[in-house]
């Protein structure tokens, strides 16, 4: 994994504020991100499951790697 995360240094940094919405669920995807702190609340159904917290975490990965929207969001 160490060298997935390495090849992130040189992309693009985004920032959000509390209750911004960085993936939503059903939209096409394809896009992958790379925690580097803060938290992010995970929601399917409108039901929050889960909270990524772990920086270097990978969110969007199902997307990308299945070629299918997104399952939650987030």
């Amino acid at each position: 994994m160490a060298s997935l995360l390495t090849l992130t240094f040189s992309q693009p940094t985004q920032s959000l504020k509390a209750g911004e919405v960085l993936v939503l669920e059903g939209d096409p995807g394809g896009d992958l991100f790379v925690l580097e702190e803060g938290r992010l609340a995970v929601e399917r159904d409108g039901v929050k499951i889960a909270t990524i917290v772990e920086p270097g975490s990978l969110i969007g990965e199902m997307s990308v790697l299945l070629g299918k929207p997104n399952t939650a969001t987030l």
